[in-house]
């Protein structure tokens, strides 16, 4: 096979793994924005035909709102990264959808293009804000109840300390949260504190009403029943709470 033989394959082969992708794919003018090609997955993907897709540009699969943003994506087009998103484009009947594109700039019927291929990330995105707000509402509630709630790292240093360990005991969080310190000034009698961790050690973390008294940062005690079920509801991070 001579070696326009090969070229003519290669560029068969590109094309047809172009059209069969499963990504949704299209190939741009970079300077008019104008569709040169789609592939079949961006076809099934975004609504519109192939032959309505060649009269558009990227504008078209943006909603206004978005329109300045491409605008100033145009002006950097020659920056070094090729990762860009999430994009929000929207589908034929205005369905709206967050895409993470790549891009890779090649030359088609002397011009210069580029190639983008998207990731519909709107599930996952959605999925993830609706965690983190979700973790916010449980930190808003463990920071406002009316019951002390601490909790330990592995290192055995508190890594949580909410309103209520504030307002009981005198101690803020920054003077409590990663400090080495805090057993021996809360429980300064080094007998009384020995005692306890041996007792720890011993239930575990799993116990309930467990009391035992506690130096307030003014110096009065205070007894506290603390309960854990730590080895039963494991939290990320607390080793014990």
């Amino acid at each position: 096979m001579g070696e326009a033989e090969n070229g003519s394959a290669a560029a068969l082969d590109g094309a047809l793994v172009f059209q069969k992708g499963v990504l949704p794919s299209w190939l741009f003018d970079r300077r008019t924005l104008r569709f040169y090609d789609v592939n079949e997955a961006a076809v099934r993907h975004y609504g519109w035909t192939r032959d309505e897709f060649l009269g558009m540009t990227l504008y078209d699969v943006r909603p206004p709102a978005e329109h300045e943003r491409l605008r100033r994506y145009v002006q950097n087009f020659d920056r070094p990264d090729r990762d860009f998103g999430p994009w929000v484009h929207w589908k034929k009947g205005g369905t709206l959808m967050e895409m993470q594109v790549h891009t890779v700039d090649v030359p088609f019927a002397g011009r210069a293009c580029r190639l983008a291929t998207m990731f519909d990330v709107t599930h996952v995105n959605a999925t993830a804000r609706a965690l983190r707000d979700s973790e916010a509402r449980l930190r808003t509630v463990i920071e406002e109840m009316p019951v002390i709630l601490d909790a330990f790292g592995e290192d055995g240093r508190v890594v949580f300390w909410n309103r209520e360990a504030e307002r009981v005991t005198g101690y803020a969080k920054g003077e409590v949260i990663g400090n080495p310190d805090f057993f021996a000034a809360v429980y300064p009698d080094p007998r009384y504190r020995s005692r306890m961790m041996a007792e720890w050690q011993r239930r575990g973390n799993s116990y309930r009403d467990w009391e035992w008294s506690f130096t307030c940062k003014d110096g009065t005690q205070r007894v506290i029943a603390w309960s854990s079920i730590s080895e039963r509801v494991a939290i990320p991070g607390w080793s014990s709470w």
